[in-house]
């Protein structure tokens, strides 16, 4: 990807570009949909007597040829409906007309953005073959969009997997991957309709213990009820959605839980994380926030009013079911969200400075152990006296190529310094059983010191960015970019009830920050002059809700300043 990306890469760029503009548009429209005029909606009797006659969808171009081309993002749809959409055109057509061109693209705009019949309002009909006819507008090469399918069903190719090495996390470490195909079949039919083993395959890779996924900042979809005209897609989600494996899936997230909350508390406990511990447990740790996030990933979706239509009856159950099976507690969820963030954040705090600090560190532990074994070399030539030493000219020989050993230490050969480490941990600790040092607690105490300063050369060569990048990788909470608003009541609750809630809240509203990586990453890549329009979309949306879900508390414009630094 690093290479596919370079400056060189023509093609790679030309796409990055393509991307880039594609999340900025994402944003525009996003932006768009929240100041729509009122009027364009027609919603009541007043407007539509007033309006009705002067305000027109596309009925305004009868006789005028319309051709349906282009593939339009499901955002448009869900948020600025058709009807709205063909009234917002014909105003603008009506009052620029005298100024349009004949080589205007009203007409292939017109095409684009022509009403599919969707409506986002509860209870509202799907249109029939909705969205692939709505994705047709505009005919995209059959032989490319099977080579896009072909790749991402069978390559991570974002290496998220790396980052979630278990298992049971894999379809977590798919889940981008996983909203990029489901959209990208709506160009290919027929696979949902007729490819059974195709579908399986994808299923069983991608979908196999989740069901609602998120497709982009927090737009979720239900699996269930989007794939229920397709037969191929919903044949194979039938093991997923078989009550058996969604009671397994349930009671599993229950159980993890259960076993979650206290492990993290005590993590969080004043003086827990202490360096050491954290340079010795990183696995441990990592593990822990995986478990944590992937278990609020499943449930905040799973449980999620928006992934369930309440006139649906099958679709009742199953949320009836995943409530029951799983014991959901919307505070205890969000209490954990709480820890989790807190963890993160101090974890994050800790690593940051630990690499900056990790190089001198690195240096001083190898200074201070080179000249242990310089002294201790002295002491065995005769020279300097220590109780209870003979002379032995050997022993002074060995300590001071041992010193010379690890002052050869190199930092930048992280990985061969780090085996020949080991080693001379291992030597000391066999000179002292063969030549029976352990007599003369002097002795022993220069190497017990020597052995130490060489441990934390190795706990210190091991702080790593990769594990800030795994972090940043397992703590994404771009899916609830929506769904955290139904936890507002239960924020507002905590705050007037614990006022020191504010400062896990901080961590949290930092982790939803990160999100915004996910939009801003191939804009900033193409150093696009959208980065700030973008940028300024989501931060204002995050600004809006922090401030509505702190009701004006002291801390709110602080937390503010650190969540958008």
């Amino acid at each position: 990807m690093v290479d596919f990306l370079a400056e060189n890469n023509l093609c790679g760029q030309a796409i990055l570009r393509i991307v880039s503009r594609g999340n900025a548009i994402i944003a525009e429209l996003l932006r768009l949909s929240e100041f729509v005029p009122g009027v364009f909606r027609l919603k009541d009797k007043a407007d539509q007597q007033k309006y009705g006659e002067i305000i027109f969808d596309f009925s305004y171009f009868k006789c005028e040829a319309l051709y349906l081309y282009g593939v339009m993002l499901l955002v448009i749809d869900q948020k600025i409906e058709g009807e709205v959409r063909e009234r917002m055109l014909v105003s603008y057509y009506r009052y620029s007309a005298a100024r349009s061109s004949a080589d205007s693209n009203m007409d292939d705009i017109c095409k684009l953005l022509r009403s599919t019949g969707y409506s986002s309002q509860p209870g509202s009909k799907r249109p029939p073959n909705y969205p692939e006819s709505y994705f047709s507008r505009v005919p995209i090469s059959e032989t490319f969009i099977n080579m896009v399918i072909g790749r991402l069903r069978s390559d991570d190719i974002y290496n998220q997997v790396s980052a979630y090495p278990l298992p049971e996390h894999r379809s977590t470490a798919l889940a981008t991957q996983a909203a990029m195909l489901y959209v990208i079949l709506y160009f290919h039919p027929s696979t949902l309709h007729t490819h059974q083993a195709k579908m399986r395959e994808i299923v069983d890779k991608y979908f196999p213990d989740n069901w609602v996924i998120s497709i982009y900042m927090g737009i979720t979809v239900n699996l269930m009820e989007a794939w229920e005209p397709y037969k191929a897609a919903k044949t194979a989600l039938n093991y997923t959605l078989d009550l058996p494996n969604i009671k397994e899936q349930a009671c599993r997230y229950a159980a993890i839980m259960e076993r979650l909350h206290p492990q993290v508390q005590q993590f969080l406990k004043e003086g827990f994380l202490r360096e050491e511990f954290v340079l010795d447990n990183i696995p441990k740790l990592l593990n822990c926030l995986r478990d944590c996030n992937v278990a609020i990933r499943w449930l905040m979706l799973h449980t999620a009013d928006s992934a369930y239509d309440p006139n649906n009856k099958r679709l009742r159950q199953v949320k009836d079911q995943v409530l029951a099976e799983s014991k959901y507690n919307p505070k205890v969820l969000f209490q954990l969200l709480l820890d989790t963030a807190q963890f993160e954040f101090l974890l994050k705090e800790m690593f940051k400075q630990m690499l900056s600090e990790k190089q001198t560190k690195w240096e001083n532990y190898k200074k201070e152990g080179s000249e242990r074994m310089t002294e201790l070399a002295d002491v065995f030539s005769g020279v300097k006296p220590l109780t209870r030493v003979e002379k032995n000219e050997n022993l002074q020989a060995w300590f001071r190529e041992i010193s010379k050993q690890i002052q050869s230490l190199n930092y930048d050969d992280s990985t061969a310094a780090g085996r020949k480490t080991v080693q001379l941990i291992q030597a000391l600790e066999e000179v002292q059983e063969f030549h029976q040092l352990e007599n003369n607690l002097q002795v022993c105490q220069f190497l017990a010191d020597t052995r130490k300063f060489l441990h934390q050369m190795i706990r210190t060569i091991n702080i790593k960015e990769e594990v800030l990048i795994t972090m940043q990788i397992v703590g994404d909470l771009s899916y609830a970019w929506q769904l955290i608003d139904s936890f507002t009541s239960i924020m507002q609750e905590s705050i007037r009830a614990n006022p020191s809630m504010v400062t896990k809240l901080r961590a949290t509203f930092l982790k939803l920050a990160s999100a915004l990586d996910l939009p801003l990453l191939r804009i900033n890549q193409a150093n696009s002059p959208d980065l700030l329009s973008v940028s300024q979309y989501y931060s204002g949306e995050l600004v809006s809700y922090v401030r509505k879900s702190m009701q004006r508390h002291r801390s709110c414009e602080l937390i503010l300043k650190l969540v958008l630094a």
